[in-house]
């Protein structure tokens, strides 16, 4: 075991006895033993030579505990007297990654898994390893002050990981407590969805052929055709039709046997539990989320069921809190006479910090409250009023829910109402800092520019200016330890800052709180905050001036009408400085528009007379802007806008980073190039299913793993993750012939990009290009030189938040790049950019 501030400059092989430390006494760090528990847990802390986080913490802040530890050990597969190889099992909880390395009888190349860091308890890691072999095990954990906490009251920040190892015999198992299922009231179901995690533990493809039921009141039915590849875990949907009500046993649960079976002619069978649910309580129920997976969230309805409002609460939860599990959370919020509660999962506990696809997921679970009111009239016979299409929405969140709360009311600000963030941050670099990470000591200035970049569109201070005119109240305990109250401070301060004296913002610090207490979000001075939202009109003024920023189009809605479409130069932040104002003499109304890196806005709803953009008059208005249809407003040149009821014939580029993978359409597909040698193909059949395992682990994200040549023209709707270069994979030899990016696969140990080639031996490569004949649909092609090349880059797949990742990276094999040679956002027609690139 060895301790660093940072992570090893290689770890392309063991590590030394003596490593170099900024952390350490003598700044030097050596390998120690340790003993796992009786339950196979580790637990690291007490270190020689002495680390001092108390006197570290006291001068750089609680950052300085955020490190890192690597642990080796050896096993040894049980030998065989059948296949050559064994399927083992890796389960790693509670650290960041693992690696695998054959020692005996040859020297094998170093593969990296993802561990469990949330500590989920999800689907292990199924790898083939030989029979009889000994292989070398490096575990990797990162101390991160958002999952672990501030240090204890002795100051040292422990380190906790568990790695279980098991052997599997072959066939597909099931998950049942992992499966999702919607709630049972008065006998029925909440839901038409039911979502169960499957395992295939084989070394063939096996497809569903039959899904059923024995109980005669249900039946349940594949959605579309299900395919697992080997050692894959994956959601099956299954549509539930309920056609009479059924009987909840006396533990107020139902079980709901499946049965299933499969291309090999194997049948499998299991329970899947249904909760009871009570009318007056939030009730579950399930819907589809972008991917195509199953989601659910929970729906408390209000006291007068019958006489509801268009109003809606939409409550966004803390950083490992599951609405289902947590009934303190879910009773936070006093239930309401006249407006429904929407608690959404965000996809899993922690998901992507309400950003990306746990956005959708939130939006999903909004518009699923319609059917929630149908299911629960099916139920109770009582005729419950669907929700106004136009809902009146109020974001109420605590901790991540409170930085989710910021995000969805900025970049949402016409489907928002008001918002009552609690104990959130300002976003994630201010909250848990990288400033003492190894890479930045040796990179490049502007290309650490770039990569901070990246994470512009999470910046929740740079998007204050969208919530002019909003109705804000925020809380924040005064003595939080986990979020401190600052963050809030700094909040309140930009929107005072943009808005000055109009600022409709209230702050409550409420003295001698922590992070979480009873009251943070149930007061005398929240309810009346709720009424005035829900009862106030909020008419458009007839007069007002506004700027909308923005850094992600694809995650940007409208305020008062307006809406950035486009970027002129991607990676780069956008206003609109707007004023709208009505000519007294002639009685129209007029919109002046100032724009800053804006390529395309959109006007919808508002009744504009002339507009004037950049100084240039742009009349007569077409009708457009008084219906629910949009004008486009797109800029031929610098001095030339253009009106238009269509998107404009150029290409709309909206995602900005690789993070936008994760934000599908549906389900994606991970692409196996089969066109290289036989030792690449088995390499990229591995990457895919980790890809895969990552995907559902970290964000219940659906992935189907196919391969090159079963990719039609044009593909399934969705995107895409292609793994391989133009010789490897034919469906990136075919995109080659005609897209415009300024990449070249030279051969296949080269590539180009701009001017750059790049040939070292563990080089990556990722970036994003739009899917052809379907350009509102992305991919995301994923290749390396060597085995370490690609290995370095399917490191880099974004399964989390937090990682600066533009348009596209180069990964780097030496120390000099701090592990990154070149990243870059493409230009708005996908082409090189030299201002927003590296070199």
């Amino acid at each position: 075991m060895h301790l660093n501030g940072g992570a090893p400059l290689d770890r392309s092989h063991s590590a030394p006895p003596k490593h170099p430390s900024p952390l350490a006494d003598g700044g030097y760090v050596y390998l120690g033993e340790l003993e796992e528990d009786l339950d196979g847990w580790i637990e690291v802390g007490d270190d020689v030579p002495p680390v001092r986080w108390k006197y570290l913490k006291s001068t750089a802040g609680w950052t300085i505990l955020q490190h890192q530890r690597f642990y080796r050990r050896e096993i040894t597969v049980p030998s065989s007297h059948g296949p050559t190889s064994t399927t083992t099992a890796f389960s790693l909880l509670g650290a960041a990654e693992f690696s695998l390395r054959q020692l005996f009888p040859v020297e094998g190349e170093r593969t990296w898994y993802n561990g469990d860091i949330y500590s989920y308890d999800g689907p292990p890691h199924m790898v083939a390893l030989d029979s009889g072999a000994v292989y070398e095990i490096t575990v990797t954990f990162a101390y991160d002050v958002r999952a672990a906490g501030d240090s204890k009251e002795d100051g040292v920040p422990r380190s906790r990981w568990r790695l279980v190892i098991s052997y599997a015999n072959g066939g597909v198992h099931p998950e049942e407590s992992r499966s999702v299922a919607p709630g049972i009231l008065d006998g029925w179901t909440l839901g038409d969805l039911v979502g169960v995690e499957l395992r295939n533990q084989a070394r063939t493809i096996l497809t569903l052929t039959n899904a059923s039921t024995p109980i005669h009141e249900i039946s349940l039915d594949p959605v579309g055709t299900f395919q697992l590849a080997p050692f894959q875990s994956a959601q099956l949907p299954l549509l539930l039709k309920q056609h009479r009500a059924v009987a909840c046993n006396l533990d107020r649960t139902y079980q709901l046997p499946v049965f299933l079976s499969f291309s090999d002619n194997s049948t499998i069978s299991f329970n899947i539990t249904l909760i009871q649910l009570f009318a007056n309580k939030p009730l579950l129920s399930t819907f589809y989320t972008n991917s195509r997976a199953v989601s659910y969230a929970l729906y408390t309805p209000p006291r007068d069921i019958v006489s509801a409002s268009s109003g809606v609460i939409l409550a966004l939860h803390g950083a490992g809190v599951d609405p289902a599990k947590s009934p303190e959370w879910t009773s936070s919020i006093k239930r309401r006479r006249s407006e429904w509660i929407v608690w959404p999962i965000g996809l899993t506990e922690w998901g992507y910090d309400w950003h990306g696809a746990s956005l959708s997921d939130s939006r999903a679970a909004l518009y699923h409250l319609s059917n929630v009111q149908q299911y629960l009239g099916r139920a109770t016979g009582i005729s419950v009023p669907p929700s106004d299409a136009h809902r009146r929405i109020v974001i109420m969140g605590h901790s991540n829910g409170g930085q989710g709360t910021w995000y969805h009311a900025s970049r949402f600000p016409d489907e928002v109402v008001a918002a009552i963030p609690a104990a959130g941050y300002v976003k994630i670099q201010d909250y848990v800092p990288y400033s003492h990470s190894v890479g930045p000591h040796f990179r490049d200035p502007a290309l650490n520019g770039i990569l901070h970049a990246a994470l512009a569109q999470f910046d929740n201070d740079l998007h204050v200016s969208n919530l002019k005119g909003m109705p804000l109240l925020c809380r924040h305990g005064g003595n939080d330890d986990n979020v401190p109250v600052q963050n809030s401070r700094q909040l309140v301060t930009a929107v005072e800052l943009w808005n000055g004296p109009s600022a409709q913002i209230e702050f409550f610090e409420v003295d001698g709180e922590g992070h979480w207490f009873d009251n943070v979000l149930n007061t005398p001075e929240i309810d009346q905050f709720l009424d005035s939202a829900f009862e106030s009109e909020n008419p458009i003024p007839e007069n007002f001036t506004f700027t909308i920023t923005c850094a992600n189009p694809s995650e940007m809605g409208s305020k008062l009408g307006f809406r950035i479409l486009e970027l002129e130069t991607p990676g780069r932040l956008a206003r609109l400085d707007i004023e709208i104002f009505k000519d007294p003499q002639q009685s129209l109304t007029i919109g002046r528009v100032t724009t800053k890196n804006v390529k395309t806005f959109g006007v919808k709803g508002r009744p504009l007379h002339h507009l004037e953009v950049n100084g240039i008059v742009l009349s007569p208005v077409p009708p457009g802007t008084n219906s629910s249809s949009q004008l486009w407003v797109t800029s031929a040149s610098h001095s030339q806008w253009i009106f238009s009821l269509g998107p404009p014939a150029s290409l709309i580029r909206q995602s900005v980073t690789l993070l936008s993978i994760l934000a599908s359409s549906s389900t994606i597909q991970i692409v196996i190039g089969t066109t290289g040698s036989a030792d690449i193909t088995q390499h990229l059949e591995s990457i895919a299913s980790r890809l895969s395992h990552d995907a559902y682990l970290y964000g219940k994200v659906k992935t189907t793993i196919v391969r090159d040549f079963e990719v039609g023209v044009p593909s399934s709707p969705g995107n895409l993750v292609v793994l391989g270069d133009k010789f490897s994979n034919s469906l990136v030899r075919r995109w080659a012939v005609d897209w415009t990016l300024p990449v070249t696969f030279v051969s296949p140990n080269a590539f180009r990009l701009g001017s750059e080639t790049y040939q070292a031996n563990g080089t990556g490569l990722l970036f994003l290009a739009p899917v052809p004949h379907r350009p509102s649909d992305l991919a995301l092609v994923l290749n390396g030189i060597g085995y370490e090349g690609l290995e370095r880059a399917a490191r880099l797949f974004p399964v989390r938040t937090g990682v600066p990742l533009p348009d596209w990276v180069v990964t780097s094999p030496t120390t000099v790049d701090g592990g990154v040679a070149a990243a870059g956002f493409w230009s708005k027609d996908w082409d090189y950019n030299p201002s927003m690139s590296f070199p």
